[in-house]
């Protein structure tokens, strides 16, 4: 057989260090736009992405073509320089690491509206980040380092 064909969905998680709610409500589409845009410069599908403004979920589509610690490192250096300089979000930055939770495709569409609708999610701030970060890792089977916590 000659080609690959792969069909892998990620779920990757993501907040802004010290949970900080850098991200304005004015400035969410614009930074969903870039950081759609920067995977897309990596060969990746972006199926969904929700930025709250402490946390961001992506749901991609992942090629191989492209080492996936490099697409990442590149996406979140690149978009905290571009929240930081074009938009004027002084000292903004992502903490370390975060999550990347493998999707079954059957499980796209219940995924894409989880992510869809993390506004209604975290309303009133009944479900923090660090408890849904938790949760979310401990049902996809990870065991989280209390060293490398969400809190940062």
């Amino acid at each position: 057989m000659a080609n690959w064909y792969t069909e892998v969905y990620l779920h990757f998680i993501w907040a802004v260090k010290y949970r900080q709610g850098l991200i304005p409500q004015e400035l969410r589409l614009s930074m969903q736009k870039y950081i759609v845009t920067l995977f897309q410069e990596h060969d990746q599908s972006v199926t969904e992405i929700f930025a709250r403004p402490d946390h961001v979920h992506v749901l991609l589509r992942y090629k191989y073509t492209y080492l996936l610690p490099k697409v990442l490192n590149e996406v979140k250096s690149n978009s905290s320089r571009w929240m930081s300089k074009e938009l004027g979000v002084i000292d903004f930055a992502w903490q370390r690491g975060g999550a990347a939770i493998s999707v079954c495709p059957e499980h796209v569409p219940v995924k894409r509206r989880y992510i869809q609708r993390q506004d209604e999610h975290h309303a009133g701030e009944q479900v923090s980040v660090a408890d849904e970060f938790d949760a979310l890792c401990r049902a996809a089977g990870l065991i989280v380092d209390p060293r490398y916590t969400i809190v940062d």
